[in-house]
């Protein structure tokens, strides 16, 4: 993110998203035609959460309504560049790259089984329902309550404007465990080895 940007917000604000449509504008006179095909943005779902959900990534913050309302601002700047990129470099394919996830369960409990759902919802249907289906998912707010972003008419048709490819990073699954609340969290499993990465 540009400085200047996040001075001004970062994902947070509305106007990012334009300014990344202007970003891909800027390509045309210097690559068209050199591409094959075009991903908007990489693995959205770190920016949204990992920068503004739980802190990890910058800008460091540690919000869960943080985190929806940069993940609709990241999907809108997606959105709002793929006509863009239509007209500027046709013969290309476009689309975006998501890191998707799979969830299992740490035991046959029902709670523990009904957080895999909820950790998938949070890990691709957060990314995948608003890119296909125009609309995120209910369950989301179930996990995250009180966090839906501002979403302004006309919003979800762009961002679920047709694609070329939907590319997909897949790194590892997630062993998970009811909080004991409306949430889960991640249980490394017994006598496997992991990288440092988990």
């Amino acid at each position: 993110m540009p400085q200047h940007l996040e001075d001004r917000g970062g994902w947070l604000n509305r106007d990012t998203a334009y300014r990344f449509a202007d970003y891909a504008d800027l390509m045309k006179p210097r690559i068209s035609g050199l591409v094959d095909a075009w991903a908007t943005l990489n693995e959205p779902w770190c920016s949204a959460y990992l920068g503004y959900g739980n802190g990890h990534h910058a800008p460091g913050l540690a919000n869960g309504r943080l985190a929806t309302q940069a993940m609709h601002h990241l999907l809108l700047a997606h959105g709002f560049a793929m006509p863009i990129l239509r007209a500027n470099d046709p013969a290309s394919a476009k689309g975006i790259v998501a890191n998707m996830g799979r969830g299992t369960a740490n035991s046959e409990s029902a709670a523990d089984q009904r957080v895999v759902h909820l950790f998938e919802v949070q890990h691709n249907a957060w990314i995948l329902d608003p890119l296909l289906k125009g609309t995120y998912p209910h369950d989301l707010w179930a996990l995250w309550p009180g966090t839906e972003p501002l979403v302004l008419g006309g919003d979800m048709q762009i961002i679920s404007a047709p694609i070329d490819f939907f590319g997909v990073n897949y790194y590892f699954r997630t062993n998970v465990e009811s909080d004991g609340a409306h949430g889960f969290r991640e249980v490394p499993l017994e006598g496997v080895e992991c990288t440092q990465m988990g």
